[in-house]
């Protein structure tokens, strides 16, 4: 005799509830930004699209950040960063690997940024 199961049986991992209390850090947040760019090359046409706007959203926000401290020249090379992926981003056939290459571009721009404001240099 084969026993029922039922949903409520199985527990996902991502059925929990979460046990960090607010954001993740900004190294945390960059090591999920360079894995969902190292995920583009294997993902499908709108699972590429799905991971571009995800990593986009992270730039956005950590661009947003009042800790961040950017030089003039910084901060031109990252907004013209961020709208070319924004533009490759709504592309029908995007260049993924254009988008990796910028997107990595701003994410060291941004690691060095934090990096001078830790150790509170300029």
């Amino acid at each position: 005799m084969v026993k029922a199961t039922t949903p409520a049986m199985f527990e996902l991992e991502t059925d929990r509830t979460p046990t960090r209390e607010g954001p993740l850090p900004f190294s945390e947040r960059l090591v999920v930004t360079q894995e969902l760019l190292n995920a583009l090359k294997d993902a499908t046409r709108p699972g590429q699209a799905h991971l571009m706007q995800r990593a986009l959203n992270i730039l956005q926000c950590e661009l947003l950040s009042p800790s961040l401290s950017l030089s003039e020249d910084q901060a031109t090379d990252v907004v013209a960063a961020v709208a070319e992926l924004e533009h490759e981003a709504a592309r029908t056939a995007p260049d993924t690997a254009m988008f990796g290459s910028r997107a990595q571009m701003v994410l060291d721009l941004l690691s060095r940024a934090q990096a001078a404001v830790v150790r509170g240099t300029p």
